[in-house]
């Protein structure tokens, strides 16, 4: 081989060598280029797909939220909410607090917070009971609107059933006096003294009808005694117990713990009070329910003899006015056994 060819090789096999190194070089860079372009590719893969996972999560979080707010649609479910929601952070902290701890004054909150809410409920629903119902009664929309409309409804009518009682009540006046007080100082009987007393002084035409009225008008210690003395007597009409009705006298003074001459004395003594006052009075004999008071034929108060209580003792119902079905048939009442009854 001549020196040329030895030269011409040399180049030959640097030139392979330069070219298999260029040749790893770039396979290698390939390589990490590839490998760089691959991490990258899956980090922002795994990035999109984290993303796509956290808005979903956020997504579902809000449309959760969303769905318990839209079901809260009347205050009973947002007072039960409120109540859920700090019962279960109460309740978290006292699972969170260390062995030992004194957990009693979350207790008693616990307590108080369910106390608390049913004093709200129940003055809502004593003062404004619509409004448990919905939000504001005067305005109805939304799904909920239907529901709501007939809830509204039914409130409405029982409110209108409710102001047709009260109406008719206010018609007829009615008043509850003395819950059967045996007690003759108490509260209630004074009560009903009083009311008797004003109504005799104020009162143009009076009518009676009782048992016996010693304990009411015919002794001097009787409360309507001296407001009937000063009376003029023709506009007063009493009817008494004939005092020769024996069954019926057995009957309520046995009932009363009096005896038979006990009642009959009374009786008798009531009637000798009418005589002296120049009162018209007249005697019937039946077993009448009640005792009965009419005034100015407008005014009428009822107390009913009861089995074991005297008339004093017994409940008194007042009628302001007569002009009524009740009110009327006590006055017919009075008349048909006025017509009846015997002079005394």
């Amino acid at each position: 081989m001549t020196n040329a060819q030895e030269i011409v090789a040399r180049n030959i096999r640097r030139l392979t060598r330069n070219r298999a190194r260029e040749t790893v070089k770039y396979s290698a860079f390939e390589i990490g280029k590839n490998i760089r372009d691959s991490e990258m590719s899956g980090s922002s893969s795994q990035t999109q797909k984290n993303e796509t996972q956290s808005v979903g999560e956020k997504k579902t979080s809000v449309e959760s939220r969303v769905d318990i707010i839209g079901a809260i649609k009347n205050p009973l479910t947002f007072f039960a909410l409120v109540v859920l929601v700090a019962e279960a952070i109460l309740g978290g902290l006292a699972v969170s607090m260390a062995v030992g701890f004194d957990r009693t004054l979350i207790i008693a909150g616990m307590i108080s917070l369910l106390f608390l809410l049913v004093v709200v409920v129940a003055i809502i629903s004593y003062k404004r009971p619509r409004h448990l119902y919905v939000f504001n009664p005067d305005q109805d929309t939304g799904s909920e609107g239907a529901g709501n409309s007939a809830i509204l409804s039914k409130l409405k009518e029982k409110e209108e059933e409710m102001a047709d009682l009260m109406k008719e009540k206010e018609q007829i006046g009615l008043n509850y006096y003395n819950e059967n007080s045996d007690n003759p100082k108490s509260d209630e009987r004074d009560k009903i003294e009083k009311t008797l007393v004003q109504e005799v002084l104020k009162s143009s035409s009076i009518k009676i009808l009782i048992n016996t009225a010693e304990y009411v008008f015919a002794s001097k210690a009787s409360y309507l005694n001296m407001e009937l003395v000063r009376k003029n007597p023709e506009s007063i009409k009493v009817l008494l117990l004939d005092p020769e009705a024996r069954e019926i006298i057995g009957i309520r003074s046995k009932a009363i713990g009096y005896t038979y001459a006990q009642y009959k004395n009374e009786i008798e003594t009531s009637i000798e009070f009418c005589k002296m006052q120049k009162i018209e009075c007249k005697l019937f004999n039946i077993m009448t329910p009640f005792r009965l008071f009419i005034f100015d034929d407008a005014r009428a108060y009822v107390q009913f003899y009861l089995k074991d209580k005297s008339g004093d003792a017994s409940p008194m119902y007042g009628f302001k006015t007569i002009d009524t079905c009740l009110g009327s048939a006590f006055m017919r009442y009075f008349e048909t056994v006025f017509s009846s009854a015997k002079p005394a």
